[in-house]
């Protein structure tokens, strides 16, 4: 067999019979009309000799019967009038995709055994698999679906009695060759475990797919799809979530719709389906969704393209917790609505080796001499660059703990006193339930002049105590805590994932010299789960006065000595 040979065969998967029928010792090319001029060509399928008793000459005469078969009916819907925009939805793009790669696979052993027969035949094949598909990525990478993939999208579509492939369809029928040809390749040498790397398609061999009824639409089927979930889902719960769960929502919905189309049945989500988009997310790059690099590219071609340039891929607790926990949420409010029995993605987890003291490092007793002994601190300078916030934030990262959406909302009237103790209230949208709660101003704090500021914003009317809101995903103090990381790499600070809540793992190593880690109080401190949930229920909690006495005990040895405010 001849390169031109594979190359021709290999788009529609080697499928030497397809629309071909034998009879006697001669080849014809017999095809189905399309269901829309069915009535005016004839129940009769058109039919045409190939005039060879070789399979190999028959595939080579294909195309001229196919032109001419095409031609009929090109003439056929001209005449008729017939619209020539009809063309599958996402859904049925998708379930004919799916059938057609079935198909390929159910006829792969009949070339593989033919190939096998002549050891340079399996080498040409190898040969050409390998230069095929990275052709096929790059076309797909830019969005050309190819010469090969729209003819045969098109004819397909006809099958299904659309006039018209669409977009989707060329696009799907392209990433089903790669499939193809990446479970071919693997077989040609042995390797019956391969499966194909697309998620999409990564259980054709496993769970075949009907595709849907040739006859019926998406709608008439009544089916409810992933994008009825995500509008009655954001219509039930958006308004009673906050900015940063609605954007990991977001996330999600994203990452479904380039996986799975939006039009997908969601009864039809099954495991298999389930994994494949839990495998796409597990090979996300880092940072994808940020910055123009990834301007135009689904999630799909952000893949392929991190495959191609190696870059690092997502965290384990970013998959765990923004991806797969967004992805089993939503799907867990469709089982409770009713809509579905299960929940596919239940439990859908990659496991994190990392222990959580070893994701980022505190600032040691050194570093923060180091930074301290900085400007804006040394010399003082309360507002460089006409940002008050940057002399503040690390300043009660390191002596309050706060999280760095903690400091940025702030607000002027959250300070008072009860009982001749400075208190101030954390207050806003805060990671946990545990976060929102009452503590002691900090002794350094007060000496360096933070009431007075406060007092003076509150003066001015201002809102916040820094005078930022979030940034458009629903963070606070974003550009604050991008400014800490690059003074932290000026000053050659280094350690693993250092930034300003750097200053709240040192915060946790002064409770651990103060003896206060993992007590009630300490917990309360650092605004952090109860040590015991259920005695804590019970009583009036800790008096400002234990608060303060606690919260004195935080120290730093080599914490330079800054001036008051003057």
């Amino acid at each position: 067999m001849t390169q031109e040979t594979v190359t021709e065969l290999g788009p529609e998967f080697m499928s030497r019979k397809q629309h071909l029928i034998q009879r006697g010792a001669r080849w014809y090319y017999n095809r189905a009309w399309p269901t829309d001029v069915a009535d005016k060509l004839g129940r009769a399928p058109f039919r045409k000799s190939l005039k060879t008793e070789s399979l190999t000459e028959a595939t080579r005469a294909k195309p001229e019967a196919e032109r001419e078969y095409w031609q009929k009916v090109d003439s056929a819907r001209a005449a008729r009038g017939a619209s020539l925009d009809t063309q599958p939805n996402d859904a049925q793009a998708l379930s004919i995709a799916l059938s057609y790669l079935q198909n390929g696979f159910s006829e792969m052993e009949e070339l593989l055994d033919h190939e096998r027969r002549d050891p340079e035949s399996i080498a040409l094949a190898l040969a050409t698999a390998e230069e095929i598909v990275p052709n096929l990525r790059r076309e797909l990478v830019e969005e050309r679906g190819g010469h090969d993939a729209r003819r045969l999208a098109r004819g397909m579509a006809c099958d299904a009695g659309f006039a018209l492939p669409g977009a989707s369809l060329v696009k799907y029928i392209q990433r089903a060759r790669i499939a193809w040809y990446e479970v071919w390749a693997a077989r040609l040498v042995g390797d019956y475990s391969v499966r194909p790397s697309d998620p999409l398609f990564g259980g054709a061999l496993e769970a075949p797919l009907d595709a849907l009824e040739e006859d019926k639409s998406a709608e008439q089927r009544s089916i409810r799809t992933l994008e009825d979930l995500f509008r009655a889902f954001r219509e039930a719960r958006w308004s009673e979530m906050k900015r940063a769960g609605q954007s990991a929502y977001l996330i999600a919905f994203r990452t479904l719709r380039d996986v799975l189309g939006e039009s997908q049945d969601i009864q039809a989500i099954d495991r298999a389906r389930a994994r494949q988009v839990f495998n796409a997310v597990k090979r996300l790059p880092k940072g994808y969704g940020k910055g123009k690099r990834w301007e135009g590219l689904d999630t799909l071609g952000a893949i392929e393209r991190a495959d191609r340039e190696g870059l690092p891929r997502i965290s384990a607790a970013t998959i765990n917790k923004v991806h797969m926990g967004m992805i089993s949420s939503l799907f867990g409010w469709a089982v409770d609505e009713g809509w579905i029995a299960g929940n596919p993605f239940k439990g859908l987890r990659v496991v994190d080796k990392e222990a959580p003291q070893d994701k980022r490092d505190g600032l040691t007793e050194g570093q923060i001499k180091t930074v301290f002994s900085a400007s804006p601190w040394l010399p003082r300078n309360d507002s460089p660059g006409g940002r008050p916030s940057r002399f503040w934030f690390p300043l009660i990262g390191l002596y309050q703990g706060l999280r760095l959406g903690e400091i940025a909302q702030l607000k002027p009237d959250a300070f008072h006193q009860v009982d001749g103790v400075n208190l101030f209230a954390v207050t806003g949208d805060l990671k946990t339930i545990n976060a929102r709660r009452t503590l002691p101003l900090h002794p350094e704090l007060e000496r360096l002049g933070l009431l007075e500021f406060a007092a003076e914003r509150a003066r001015d009317g201002s809102p916040y105590l820094f005078g930022e809101g979030p940034d458009s995903r629903g963070k606070w103090g974003v550009s604050e805590g991008r400014w800490f990381s690059r003074l932290l790499k000026d000053l050659g600070v280094e350690g693993r994932r250092m930034g300003l809540h750097s200053l709240r793992h040192a915060f946790q190593d002064a409770l651990r010299r103060a003896e206060l880690h993992q007590t009630a109080i300490g917990a309360q401190l650092a605004g952090r789960k109860p040590i015991d949930p259920v005695a804590d229920f019970y009583g009036g909690g800790f008096s400002p006065r234990q608060l303060t006495e606690a919260i004195s005990k935080i120290c730093y040895p080599s914490m330079p000595l800054l001036s008051p405010s003057a």
